[in-house]
């Protein structure tokens, strides 16, 4: 089993890889969206004296792209806020073991809210924007997506780790 995920550990590089790319384009491409549809807005509120209403919708679906992406990204690098004082003191085996139940509780969790995110999809499935008149769940996708890729990099690291394809330290350690 142990060479099987080791041979997968390629694939589980390029997966990071890419989608540590791609979401950081998508943070850059959404922040560009939102500032350039805010200084739209007051280019003509302030050159014509007429702004526009459908900017702030369009912000706030840019900005949850940016949230979200970004505490994607923070989940690909690990730099999760940790609190280690306690695990560090403990022998290795008990700390590792620790960290991994951690990791499994991340993983967890985040499951739970995939749940909980399609569940809302399902609620909001029929409301629509009020100005734009796009589907409510529009708002939900940005989550979705980072939720699905935090899922995929906390299991793609829990597996590199207990394979040994990376070495345990406090660096490639689980979310404490």
């Amino acid at each position: 089993m142990r060479d099987f995920l080791l041979r997968l550990d390629p694939w589980f590089k390029r997966y990071l890889r890419f989608s540590s790319y791609a979401i950081e384009w998508v943070c850059i491409a959404m922040f560009i969206l939102m500032l350039v549809s805010y200084v739209w807005n007051i280019f003509l509120r302030v050159g014509f004296n007429k702004g526009t209403t459908w900017h702030q919708e369009i912000s706030v679906m840019a900005a949850m792209w940016v949230y979200f992406a970004a505490y994607s990204l923070v989940s690909k690098e690990n730099s999760y806020v940790r609190v280690e004082f306690l695990v560090d003191r403990l022998p290795v085996f008990a700390s590792t073991l620790i960290n991994w139940l951690i990791q499994l509780g991340v993983i967890l969790f985040h499951i739970l809210m995939l749940t909980m995110i399609l569940t809302t999809f399902k609620a909001v499935s029929i409301l629509r924007t009020y100005l734009l008149e796009w589907p409510e769940y529009f708002y939900y996708v940005p989550l979705l997506v980072g939720t699905i890729d935090i899922i995929l990099t906390e299991i793609i690291r829990l597996i590199r780790l207990v394979s040994g394809a990376v070495k345990f330290s406090p660096e490639t350690a689980p979310t404490v």
